[in-house]
């Protein structure tokens, strides 16, 4: 493994057990990625998606959210988002949803409503 393998592995979003969500069959990873201003989700080694960020100190500003193709439709947007948020609880941060797929998900899933960042 690459020190970049590494670097990427320990930036992991931290999940119980270090396992993988099952979307519809695929095994989908969600890490941070600070250097690129994103969260990404993996399938295998490759990019299915990323929500790209903004963060200052205890907030962050959720730009956009794109999904490839080839893995739409299949619950990785959704899992992407899940993964995003609940690690933005475990930082104690807050989200500013520009993006309009991330305000769609915060409606749809009041649970994260504690989330929300008000002016």
């Amino acid at each position: 493994m690459s020190e970049d393998d590494r670097d990427a592995a320990s930036r992991a979003v931290d999940r119980p057990r270090g396992r993988p969500r099952r979307r519809r069959g695929l095994d989908v990873v969600v890490r941070d990625a600070p250097e690129r201003a994103r969260y990404e989700a993996l399938v295998g080694q490759e990019v299915a998606g990323f929500t790209d960020y903004h963060r200052q100190p205890g907030l962050m500003t959720a730009l956009h959210t794109e999904i490839e193709a080839s893995f739409q439709g299949r619950g990785i947007g959704s899992a992407l988002v899940r993964e995003m948020l609940d690690d933005l609880r475990r930082r104690d941060e807050r989200v500013f949803a520009v993006c309009p797929y991330v305000k769609a998900y915060l409606r749809r899933h009041r649970g994260y409503a504690d989330l929300v960042w008000k002016p």
